[in-house]
């Protein structure tokens, strides 16, 4: 009980980035640091990022992916996208192309976790376009991008356009071979 107070009470201080709540929550409900669950410091990597310390979060989070069997698929999952995603917001645009491949390894493990989690699948499949349309020649990563997209429209077929149209628009600007085009129809 004691645990899913304080996970619900460091969440809530974290939405609403009242940082001094968060702060006091953490040191009530898990005073021992090195006594922590994975999920409190996730969280606790989640609020320096809130905080705009980026470098100490992304380095606390590959952390806390290397120090801790995490046998819950979806928090593992959910850190590794973090990971994936705190790669390219770190980043400014001009030198997106530079980290993506790095930040698509994060995403992938995410993805391998098995549960379906649609920002990691969308993160994936756009971050699979960017490397895309930097080389042309790299067809994996148009066949990545699209399969990506469709899981994004499996996963959330209500609100599906955007997929839908970036899927549509590589579908038809990648050279796909026949064989590659035979596994999108079947």
């Amino acid at each position: 009980v004691m645990l899913k107070d304080g996970l619900k009470m460091l969440k809530l201080a974290l939405r609403s980035k009242k940082f001094q709540l968060f702060d006091a929550s953490l040191h009530f409900f898990f005073p021992d640091q090195s006594t922590w669950p994975t999920e409190v410091s996730f969280l606790h990597a989640k609020g320096m990022w809130a905080r705009g310390m980026q470098r100490e979060a992304f380095v606390e989070a590959k952390e806390i992916l290397k120090r801790n069997r995490i046998d819950d698929k979806n928090l593992k999952a959910k850190i590794f996208f973090s990971c994936g995603q705190w790669i390219i917001s770190m980043t400014p645009p001009s030198q997106v192309n530079n980290v993506i491949k790095n930040a698509v390894k994060y995403l992938e493990q995410s993805i391998r976790q098995g549960t379906h989690y649609y920002n990691t699948w969308h993160r994936w499949a756009w971050a699979s376009s960017v490397i895309y349309y930097a080389d042309k020649t790299n067809v994996d990563s148009a066949f990545n991008a699209i399969n990506g997209f469709l899981e994004c429209v499996r996963l959330k077929n209500d609100q599906s356009l955007s997929e839908l149209l970036q899927m549509i628009s590589l579908f038809f600007t990648a050279d796909l071979s026949d064989e590659r085009f035979a596994k999108f129809a079947a």
